[in-house]
């Protein structure tokens, strides 16, 4: 899947296929995201860092609970969202990506369940 998506990506965005001013960067940028992802060792560097550009950092009582997806929906600007389920919410923070732009949000859970509720659930 990681390959299929990096091919589309170079082809969409190299100089013979596309002539924007802002091709070669985004080609590079491409090409350098493939490097790290096709190397484990590198691939397992970068997950491990916590160097994540977030775009602002919210609460979760700023989140909308979705019965529907059983899960908890906060809206992008770009007209898409970031999704978390309870599980996930049950830390005390979480980052999380739109899923249509290239923004992340991070959560913030200021009363997380203890250990002992946790059990409990």
């Amino acid at each position: 899947a990681v390959k299929c998506a990096y091919r589309k990506k170079a082809l969409a965005t190299h100089s013979d296929h596309n002539h924007s001013p802002e091709a070669d960067d985004a080609f590079c940028r491409v090409q350098r995201a493939w490097q790290i992802l096709r190397d484990p060792r590198q691939r397992a560097a970068y997950d491990q860092r916590d160097e994540i550009p977030v775009w602002i950092e919210i609460e979760k009582s700023a989140m909308v609970y979705d019965p529907s997806e059983n899960d908890w929906r906060y809206d992008c600007l770009c007209g898409g969202a970031f999704y978390a389920d309870d599980g996930d919410l049950k830390l005390p923070i979480l980052t999380v990506s739109c899923d249509s732009c290239s923004k992340h949000i991070r959560i913030l859970n200021r009363h997380p369940p203890s250990p002992i509720q946790q059990e409990e659930q």
